[in-house]
């Protein structure tokens, strides 16, 4: 206000001395010389020229100039974000009240389903929203540089020359109902993206709006990431305290179940008939409990790894003699496949074992009237898009069993969820920190009526 009252006394002094000198021998050119200064001022002043540029583009640029005053807020009030779903629910919030984007919506990268995830969305849509989409191939455009998706661009593209990822693209556009998707990226590696709807789809977003969305999608990027290290950390720190609490709890409940164990084998000694069946169901059920109990108390601990050079094949065949050992059930065979050439294996060996002979058992239990349980090592890739593509050794373990249902498929990996009567519903949860805890991977692909492949990179 101060600066603002200054610049208008120095004016009207620079208007006075310019009028007594010009006034009197050249009127018209003097008047005018004190015209343009004032002009020249005026512009020179930051916060007047500013709000001369905003009237303008409000008035020549109306949709422009409502996409920039928006990003420009969203560039002050995301970097406040507090979360992963905070910073997407203010973003799209922000985009939809704007009027220039009726619909709008958020995918990020899933560590756990291996996909990319609507996490956010906000406008009124005509169809069901997609929900997940795979990496590859939509994301390939953004791997290879493309720093946008743009309906119009493709639209030309496929009309000029046609080719599959194009038409892809444009479906894809079609189902997230979209007209620019901006992808979040770090490092090279596609995070997620942002997909809007355009208010008017015969003009749609220009260069400079895509330019713009870039900007800031590029600001998101740095802070989806510094949120996503505190959540992370925020998660070890839950996980260590749930850890401490299920080491006091599980030394609670052990001493008991070892006392009831205790006084029903006793009891059990020289009974015969009901009596004796009943005994036999309060032991197995302590025995089931105190699996519980340890599972739990594995899940829970912070995870120890202890690297060493291992032979792929010899540890996998280890594995399958251990399940022969103990008896392969009727009609089931055992079937191992290895490459000629097997790079070593950098791994825990015992904790790999404890995996592979889960998913085995797991095999085995979804094959009661028979079929063939597959052990396969091959050279592959890590798909996890923050892996680039590293070389991996992949081990497959494969069964022809009843399947996995395609509700039942996302929750495998869920603590507690089990499909089982007499499972834990933690093997798998347990299987999955191991292999991540070396910088691993555990997928799963599940036909119901021909079988499951769960593979380890």
């Amino acid at each position: 206000m101060l600066f603002r009252s200054v610049a208008g006394s120095l004016l009207v002094v620079i208007d006075a001395f310019s009028a007594a000198s010009l006034l009197g021998e050249y009127p018209v050119h003097g008047t005018f010389q004190v015209f343009l200064a004032s002009c020249l001022f005026l512009l020179a002043y930051d916060p007047l020229r500013k709000q001369l540029e905003t009237w303008a583009g409000r008035v020549l640029n109306r949709r422009g100039q409502q996409l920039k005053e928006t990003l420009a807020e969203l560039d002050a009030v995301m970097v406040r974000a507090l979360s992963i779903d905070g910073l997407a629910h203010e973003m799209l919030s922000r985009l939809v009240a704007s009027g220039r984007v009726p619909v709008a919506s958020i995918f990020l990268w899933d560590d756990e389903r291996r996909v990319y995830r609507l996490v956010a969305e906000r406008g009124t849509r005509e169809q069901p929203p997609i929900v997940q989409v795979a990496r590859h191939p939509f994301t390939d455009g953004f791997v290879e540089g493309q720093r946008a998706y743009i309906r119009g661009v493709l639209v030309h593209q496929e009309s000029r020359r046609p080719n599959e990822s194009t038409g892809a693209r444009l479906r894809m556009l079609d189902a997230m109902n979209a007209d620019v998707v901006v992808p979040f990226t770090s490092g090279g590696l596609v995070i997620g993206w942002m997909a809007l709807r355009d208010e008017e789809q015969l003009v749609s977003f220009t260069a400079e709006d895509v330019s713009r969305l870039t900007q800031t999608a590029a600001r998101a990027s740095v802070i989806l990431e510094n949120l996503h290290g505190f959540e992370k950390l925020k998660e070890e720190h839950r996980l260590a305290a749930l850890g401490t609490m299920a080491a006091g709890l599980a030394h609670e409940i052990r001493n008991p179940l070892a006392g009831i164990k205790g006084a029903a084998q006793y009891l059990q000694a020289g009974r015969e008939g009901p009596d004796a069946e009943m005994v036999r169901i309060i032991v197995d059920e302590v025995d089931r409990l105190n699996q519980v109990v340890s599972q739990f108390l594995d899940y829970a601990r912070p995870l120890q790894v202890h690297v060493e050079e291992v032979d792929v094949a010899g540890l996998v065949g280890n594995v399958a003699g251990l399940i022969e050992a103990q008896g392969l059930p009727p009609k089931v065979r055992l079937v191992e496949e290895h490459p000629v050439v097997r790079p070593p294996l950098h791994v825990d060996s015992a904790k790999i074992k404890q995996v592979l002979l889960n998913l085995c058992q797991n095999g085995l239990q979804a094959m009661r009237e028979g079929g063939t349980l597959t052990l396969t090592t091959r050279v592959g890739r890590l798909r996890d898009p923050k892996a680039r593509g590293a070389p991996a050794m992949e081990i497959e373990v494969r069964d022809t069993g009843v399947g996995v249902s395609a509700e039942d498929l996302d929750k495998l990996f869920v603590p507690f969820f089990t499909t089982r009567h007499d499972g834990t519903g933690l093997g798998l949860p347990i299987s999955r920190r191991i292999v991540q805890a070396h910088g691993g991977e555990l997928d799963v692909a599940s036909t119901p009526g021909k079988g499951s492949a769960f593979t380890v990179r």
